[in-house]
């Protein structure tokens, strides 16, 4: 009767091939460090310019207008709460700041003299076809920008690769100035939106504060001895209190409404940069050494590994070819 029998690698013998093959591990390796530092070398350099900012937060009486406006049943497209990083970091990646960022050469300074960059050429895109070059000129941009997020703090780190380190800092201004831009322009279609609220709304009341004053008024002319009858005395407490909220809501809606008339014209900028892009010295990435290094270890491990197969596959060839008892 014969028992399954089942088969394990010495360790010794993982040793041993290991040292009988210990010159074509160490060629191995040697050339997966060759060819990782000649790779490295022919690769363009890429330089990282990077940046922070984070963005303000939303004005507060804007968003008093949308609360008014939502109690008359009426709906304004306006974020009552600040924009939150996150949607910075997806907006930054989004065609809407993106293509301004593609248009036109980039003009960067450099050691006080204006260099123009042509991106398409930068980047390597043919202009044949003008529409598809554009728009793969978008996606090459898009690989070339990062934004992380920094949760504690709620910063926002902008990061931006280009085999030029002028480049790489201009790429990034006008990053910043397209979010900026872009954000202005949404928060100046808010104010408007709101301001044509308010306006409407505040001659309205307008006219309903005339019409209260005017029942008020033809009350007293009326009833000049209205103290000595509880009915009259009560009637002229309502008309009363009707005519101060009217008041109190005109005054409000005025205020509301100087103060979206003020953000439609607004032009301060709606983002905080906290470190303006820096002009990268020294290449991003590896350096060739620490590139063959790397290449040479894991060259070397993969060569171990395929060692250690081919010995366990004999080995256990040979284990069940032979008698089993």
């Amino acid at each position: 009767m014969s028992a399954e029998r089942e088969y394990r690698l010495a360790p010794a013998r993982v040793v041993r091939a290991l040292r009988s093959r210990a010159r074509a591990l160490l060629l191995v390796g040697a050339v997966g460090g060759l060819l990782g530092a000649f790779v490295t070398v022919l690769r363009p350099a890429t330089y990282l310019s990077t940046a922070s900012f984070m963005p303000q937060e939303s004005n507060p009486n804007l968003s008093r207008i949308s609360s008014m406006a939502q109690q008359f049943g009426i709906s304004l497209p306006v974020d009552a709460s600040p924009r939150s990083p996150a949607f910075y970091a997806a907006l930054i990646q989004s065609r809407a700041v993106l293509e301004p960022v593609a248009r036109g050469a980039v003009v960067a300074d450099s050691d006080g003299r204006a260099v123009e960059f042509d991106l398409f050429e930068q980047f390597g895109i043919d202009r044949e076809r003008p529409d598809r070059a554009e728009a793969a000129l978008v996606d090459a941009l898009r690989d070339a920008i990062g934004v992380r997020v920094e949760r504690e703090s709620g910063l926002l780190e902008l990061e931006v690769a280009s085999r030029d380190p002028v480049l790489s800092r201009g790429l990034a201004l006008r990053v910043l100035a397209a979010v900026d831009t872009f954000d202005m322009a949404v928060r100046r279609s808010e104010a408007a939106a709101e301001r044509a609220f308010a306006g409407e709304r505040l001659a309205a009341l307008r006219g309903e504060l005339e019409a209260a004053e005017d029942k008020l008024r033809t009350f007293l002319a009326e009833n000049r001895q209205f103290r000595n009858s509880p009915q009259l005395s009560f009637q002229h407490e309502r008309l009363q209190r009707e005519v101060v909220m009217r008041q109190d809501l005109v005054s409000s809606i005025a205020q509301s409404y100087e103060q979206a008339r003020i953000e439609e014209v607004r032009s301060t900028p709606v983002i905080t940069v906290v470190e303006s892009p820096n002009l990268p010295m020294d290449p991003a990435g590896l350096s060739a050494l620490m590139a063959g290094l790397l290449a040479a270890v894991i060259a070397g491990a993969f060569a171990a590994m395929a060692v250690i197969a081919v010995e366990y596959r004999e080995a256990l060839t040979s284990f069940y070819a032979g008698p089993r008892t």
